[in-house]
């Protein structure tokens, strides 16, 4: 992607679609003085899978909502500009793109550093772009039956384009959001949810008000080492769900994350060639 972009001089937020990859692949063929046909056939050893997404709302509010990643442990957030979930074979990652275009002077090139930070941190104060990837470390050893048998070879990920997105699509559907930006629901509400009810319903509201305070998602990240395997996944999806009934416009940003993430896939996959199956 990267060779790409400086080939053609294009943005440095350009994604490639279908008929991009070809070209490339095209041209590295004929750089090495390698037949097409024999350079597609080349083994894929690590590869990274990732798209540009554009939001009309801060960077830290979409990262500090990302919150677990189905049966992966390890998430590291680096401030409020980058998220690491890591699993032993791949990780999966979402970062700022802007203010890393900017540090690597991809834009405003012209302008020295400290007025190059000004001028993006005037555009992302409501605007940001998020970059959403995928790493496989080690091709051969990623067990996501999703990616086997499309993504081992540069023919395979040709012939598999489209259901390479589609793939990435289905494993981003298991990462799991907190909404953190929204504002909390009326008082005259929460005490209709609290009237005449029982124990259960104020113990509830105490573990909201606990990790409101704490910080749900760092909670999240405190006590996922320490769980029992068996009850891991329902207790914390119970924290997240309580978390969340105490919020208006519950889900805004994963609602909005996963929409731009299905149509930026679809966009870059439009030029990918029908395939007729035969019954």
């Amino acid at each position: 992607r990267k060779n790409y972009i400086n080939y053609k001089g294009l943005s440095p937020f350009k994604d490639l679609n279908y008929l991009d990859f070809l070209e490339i692949i095209n041209l590295y063929a004929d750089e090495f003085e390698i037949p097409r046909e024999f350079f597609l056939k080349a083994s894929v050893t690590q590869l990274e899978l990732g798209v540009n997404l554009k939001f009309r709302m801060n960077i830290s509010s979409i990262i500090s909502s990302f919150s677990q990643l189905k049966r992966v442990q390890k998430r590291f957030q680096v401030d409020s500009s980058a998220l690491y979930f890591r699993a032993k074979k791949f990780e999966m990652i979402a970062y700022d793109k802007l203010t890393r275009a900017s540090e690597q002077s991809e834009i405003f090139p012209k302008a020295n550093k400290i007025k190059r930070k000004k001028l993006t941190n005037k555009i992302s104060k409501n605007n940001s772009i998020l970059r959403f990837e995928l790493k496989i470390k080690t091709v051969t050893q990623f067990n996501q039956k999703d990616f086997k048998g499309r993504i081992e070879s540069l023919e395979k990920l040709k012939s598999n384009f489209r259901e390479i997105a589609d793939s990435l699509y289905r494993l981003a559907l298991n990462i799991t959001f907190v909404d953190v930006i929204s504002p909390e629901i009326s008082r005259k509400m929460i005490q209709s949810k609290l009237k005449g009810k029982g124990k259960k319903v104020f113990d509830e509201y105490l573990i909201y008000l606990g990790l409101k305070e704490y910080g749900v998602v760092k909670f999240v990240n405190f006590v996922t080492p320490l769980l029992n395997t068996s009850i891991k996944l329902s207790y914390l999806k119970s924290l997240e769900k309580l978390y969340n009934s105490y919020k208006k416009n519950n889900g805004y940003v994963r609602i909005t994350f996963f929409n731009k993430l299905r149509n930026k896939l679809d966009l870059l996959t439009k030029s990918c060639p029908k395939i007729d199956f035969i019954k």
